[in-house]
């Protein structure tokens, strides 16, 4: 099957089913410049994700303002001020809030699972234990192979 049929790039959709996804699926995306979700890829293969799924970009604007707000949020942890950085890797995803990664650039995923990932390590060290596990886990929804966040989950959970 010819992949340059299955996914262009300006497309706005994807079609999943599991036999696809299965075969050339990982492969169709990374060219693209693409990932899927891990929690959405394991819905895809049981059948329990809708059959189309649009894919979503982050603006040159949005993505510039998360940055920004990310590296704020990087300085307070910085400085050991670890409420300070919470509420602003919040801000930060507020920039992609009523966005669902489900399907979205490899570069805009890996900043917002980096964002909670380090939202989940503030959290440990307010020694929020429960906030700090149910952050890394949404971490690990859009990325299952992200280290960090599955050292900080286990963490948690000490």
């Amino acid at each position: 099957q010819d992949s340059s049929k299955l996914l262009k790039r300006e497309d706005e959709f994807v079609e999943l089913d599991p036999e696809t996804i299965m075969e050339v699926g990982q492969t169709l995306m990374r060219d693209r410049g693409l990932v899927i979700a891990s929690g959405v890829l394991r819905r895809v293969v049981v059948n329990l994700c809708p059959p189309i799924v649009r894919i979503t970009r982050l603006s040159e604007e949005e993505m510039s303002e998360l940055m920004q707000t990310k590296r704020k949020g990087n300085e307070h942890f910085v400085a050991g001020k670890y409420e300070e950085a919470h509420a602003t890797y919040d801000d930060a995803l507020v920039c992609v809030c009523g966005h669902k990664f489900y399907i979205a650039p490899t570069e805009q995923v890996a900043e917002v699972v980096n964002i909670l990932s380090n939202q989940a390590e503030c959290s440990l060290r307010l020694h929020k234990y429960d906030e700090a596990a149910h952050t890394a886990t949404d971490a690990l929804v859009l990325d299952s192979y992200h280290d960090k966040s599955r050292i900080r989950r286990a963490k948690a959970e000490l």
